[in-house]
């Protein structure tokens, strides 16, 4: 088989209905911000991943296992919901990698171990520092999720509260926190 790719015209870049891109050059460079922004991203968020292991590793606390246990059941669930959407259930979606839903679970425990530590590091650093949370903080973050699911900031409200909304910036800004202390 031979794969035939159409050359990049402005003809084709207008079938394609890309907002705000009409021409070839508009869209190499459309593709080439995208490609720029993903990279940052992932490099701030290998930088943060590092940044919350190392203050992990220098705290001492038990996990619960409750809150472990929590965790996968979360986890569970999502892989529940995916195979729904499929027609399938979870040990049937799961036998595609080769696992049980047991095996599959015991393979979540310590990623879980490690979320949950992450979280209550986070959310102790939150506590000792005691953040100033501004009217500001709040409607920026519900702008932000606001975007990133295509709805109106009074819907977003409606659905997250302000006391839920507190401990997600709490922990932007204690992860913040650990970003200027690496400095």
């Amino acid at each position: 088989k031979h794969r035939i790719v159409p050359t990049l015209t402005d003809d084709l870049v207008k079938e394609l209905d890309v907002e705000g891109v009409n021409t070839a050059e508009e869209y190499r460079q459309n593709i080439l911000e995208k490609l720029q922004s993903e990279k940052a991203t992932m490099v701030e968020n290998t930088y943060i991943d590092a940044l919350v292991t190392k203050a992990c590793e220098n705290a001492k606390t038990e996990i619960p296992h409750s809150l472990v246990h929590e965790e996968i059941d979360q986890m569970v669930k999502q892989v529940e919901q995916q195979a729904q959407q499929y027609g399938m259930t979870a040990d049937q979606l799961l036998s595609f990698n080769g696992i049980t839903l047991d095996q599959y679970k015991e393979q979540l425990h310590e990623p879980s171990e490690k979320r949950v530590l992450e979280r209550i590091v986070l959310r102790k650093i939150a506590e000792v520092e005691n953040f100033d949370i501004s009217e500001e903080d709040f409607n920026k973050q519900y702008e932000e999720i606001a975007g990133m699911y295509k709805k109106s900031v009074d819907e977003v409200k409606q659905v997250i509260g302000k006391d839920q909304l507190k401990a997600h910036i709490n922990i932007l800004k204690a992860i913040d926190l650990l970003k200027d202390s690496a400095k």
